[in-house]
C-alpha cells in the first residue's frame, strides 16, 4: 500500500469514527438505515398537538351559542321561586335549549348543558324543553321563531312584554304554576337509565344471602339476579313488616333529600318567603337535624 493511499484509509477511519460518536451522542441508532424514524424517536421532537374536536355541528355557530348561553343564564337567575315568572322563563329557556341541542354534535348536548350549568338539573333541563315542544305545539309558535341558529339573539332581543313571543308565551303560561302546567299536559322527565332501582336495605340482605352479587352495584347485576331480586323482594316487603317499614322510610327520606338539595341548595326557592315562614322552617330543619344527628349517634 502507497503512502497515500495509507493517509487515505486513515482519514476515512477517522471520519467514520467520528460520524458514529455524534449519532451515538444524538441517541440515533445508527443500525437504523431510516434517519426521519430514528429522530422522531428523540425527546425534543414531537409530533404536532391534534386539536380537541369542537361540540359544534358547524364551527361558525359558536357566536349564536354564546347567545343562547347568555339568554339561558339570564332566565335561570330571574326563575328562582315557584310562580308564574318561573314557569314564563322556563318556557323561553326550553326554546333556547332546543336551538342549542340543534347546533351542536350528536351525544354532546347533555354534556354541554352540564359544563355550561352546572346548577341546572338534567331534569329541569328535560322539563323545560318539553314544556317548550307543547307550547310550539298548542300555540303554533313555530311562526314566531327564526331558525334555531339565530334564536339565542332573537330571544334577547324579544324579551319584551310586548314583543310577539312574550305575549304569546304568557298567554300559553297564563296564572299557572309549573307544577300545573306540567300536569296539565302530562309532561314528565326521561326514565333514568336501568328502570327498577330498589332502596339500599332490600339490596344489602339480598347481597348478603348471595356471595357472587355483593360489592356489585344494582346495575350490573345480571338479568336473571335482577329478576330473581324483585320477586324475593315483594314478597318480603309483603310478609316482613320491618322491611316494609324501612323500604318506606328510605322512599321518603331520599325524596326529601332531593327536594332540599333542588329548593334549598340550587334554586334557593325559600328566598321569596316571609320572615315569619322562614324561621319556622328554620326551627323545624333546627329539629329535624338534632334528631337526626342522635340517631346517627346510635347508628
Amino acid at each position: 500500500m502507497s503512502k497515500k493511499q495509507k493517509v487515505e484509509s486513515a482519514v476515512k477511519k477517522e471520519v467514520k469514527s467520528n460520524v458514529q460518536k455524534a449519532r451515538k451522542e444524538l441517541g440515533l441508532d445508527e443500525n437504523k438505515k431510516n434517519a426521519t424514524t430514528s429522530v422522531a424517536l428523540r425527546g425534543d421532537v414531537l409530533p404536532p398537538e391534534t386539536p380537541a374536536e369542537s361540540m359544534l355541528r358547524n364551527a361558525d355557530d359558536e357566536q349564536r351559542l354564546d347567545n343562547i348561553k347568555v339568554f339561558i343564564e339570564r332566565g335561570l337567575a330571574a326563575s328562582r321561586k315557584i310562580t308564574c315568572a318561573d314557569t314564563f322563563n322556563g318556557v323561553t329557556i326550553g326554546m333556547a335549549l332546543r336551538a342549542a341541542k340543534d347546533m351542536l354534535r350528536k351525544s354532546m348536548y347533555e354534556k354541554w348543558v352540564e359544563t355550561e350549568f352546572p346548577n341546572f338539573s338534567e331534569r329541569q333541563a328535560q322539563y323545560y324543553g318539553k314544556l317548550a315542544d307543547v307550547f310550539l305545539r298548542e300555540t303554533g309558535g313555530t311562526v314566531l321563531l327564526p331558525p334555531p341558529k339565530e334564536v339565542g339573539s332573537f330571544l334577547m332581543r324579544a324579551d319584551q312584554e310586548d314583543s310577539p313571543v312574550t305575549v304569546a308565551v304568557r298567554q300559553f303560561v297564563g296564572d299557572m304554576t309549573m307544577a300545573e302546567l306540567l300536569d296539565k299536559y302530562r309532561i314528565k322527565p326521561k326514565k333514568a337509565k336501568g328502570g327498577f332501582r330498589p332502596g339500599n336495605y332490600l339490596v344489602a340482605r339480598y347481597q348478603a344471602e348471595n356471595a357472587h352479587l355483593q360489592n356489585k352495584p344494582f346495575e350490573i347485576w345480571p338479568d336473571a339476579d335482577k329478576a330473581a331480586f324483585q320477586t324475593w323482594s315483594e314478597k318480603e316487603v309483603a310478609e316482613n313488616g320491618s322491611a316494609q317499614t324501612i323500604t318506606a322510610a328510605e322512599s321518603v327520606w331520599t325524596n326529601i333529600k332531593k327536594m332540599l338539595v333542588e329548593h334549598g341548595v340550587k334554586r334557593e326557592s325559600f328566598a321569596v318567603l316571609t320572615k315569619k315562614q322562614l324561621e319556622d322552617i328554620s326551627d323545624t330543619l333546627v329539629s329535624v337535624g338534632k334528631k337526626v344527628k342522635a340517631a346517627l349517634a346510635k347508628a
